[in-house]
């Protein structure tokens, strides 16, 4: 079909081109929208001086994983990896020579109230050393 031709069938079919322009209206949207997520989630820099020197530190233990497998569950990933403890933590700190800085995040989150010069928020918040 020619541009002539295509021009006059959306012209006699302005329903239907009503919804082809709407659907590509909405998924040139959407494609923003999740662009717009996906950058500032996974490619926007971290915000750290030197981000590409943070490392994350945990344990693994190939025998602990493959005796959850055999018992029907598997918490950590599938190296059997999980957060160290604070114990472990606490050697890490006093023993790292290669480390320029050890600090520990907690993955499981809280609501906590911010509070300031207006009314209190509730925030996810995570335990962090300083």
């Amino acid at each position: 079909m020619g541009w002539k031709t295509s021009l006059r069938f959306l012209t006699r079919h302005r329903t239907l081109s009503a919804i082809a322009i709407l659907t590509i209206a909405l998924a040139v949207g959407a494609n923003t929208v999740i662009f717009g997520v996906v950058h500032a989630v996974f490619l926007r820099p971290l915000g750290f001086p030197a981000e590409n020197r943070l490392v994350e530190i945990r344990e693994c233990n190939e025998t602990w994983h493959q005796n959850n497998l055999k018992q029907g569950h598997s918490p950590g990933d599938a190296r059997g990896c999980i957060s160290v403890s604070g114990a472990l933590y606490r050697d890490f700190q006093a023993q790292a020579a290669s480390y320029e800085k050890i600090g520990a995040a907690g993955w499981s989150t809280a609501m906590v109230a911010l509070s300031g010069s207006t009314e209190p928020l509730l925030v996810a918040g995570a335990r962090v050393t300083p």
